[in-house]
């Protein structure tokens, strides 16, 4: 819900319900006109997540809805859009996020391949 009022100071992205005024919205959001294009072109032409088999380096067997998540977050990956898994604990939010990073792994040139930092508390350590 959005409130009526916008608190102080006002955070980034953040407007009244119907603000756009003389700017186009994704200006407002602080997203470059040509970016958005781009943007809405990739998202209108991949409507849903491809369905891909998991990786084949992962050393795990991903559940259905594991599976599913893996997909959703590979395709937020190829839109280059940030994501967030958030469920109960227990439910394999980690091997989600491992087949993701394994994926880009495997489907990237060696003299590409960067880095992943992965922040996360101890207590999923033993899992990473």
């Amino acid at each position: 819900m959005i409130a009526e009022e916008p608190p102080s100071p006002r955070p980034r992205g953040w407007y009244p319900r119907g603000f756009i005024g003389e700017q186009p919205y994704w200006t407002i959001l602080g997203i470059d006109g040509g970016d958005a294009q781009s943007l809405l072109t990739r998202v209108r032409a991949h409507e849903t997540p491809e369905a891909v088999p998991p990786p084949s380096g992962l050393r795990a067997e991903l559940r259905p809805y594991q599976q599913r998540g893996f997909e959703w977050l590979r395709f937020m990956a190829q839109l280059e859009l940030g994501a967030c898994l958030a469920d109960d604990m227990g439910l394999g939010k980690s091997v989600q996020t491992l087949a993701v990073i394994q994926d880009r792994w495997e489907n990237t040139a060696p003299n590409e391949r960067r880095p992943t930092l992965i922040v996360a508390p101890t207590s999923v350590l033993t899992n990473w």
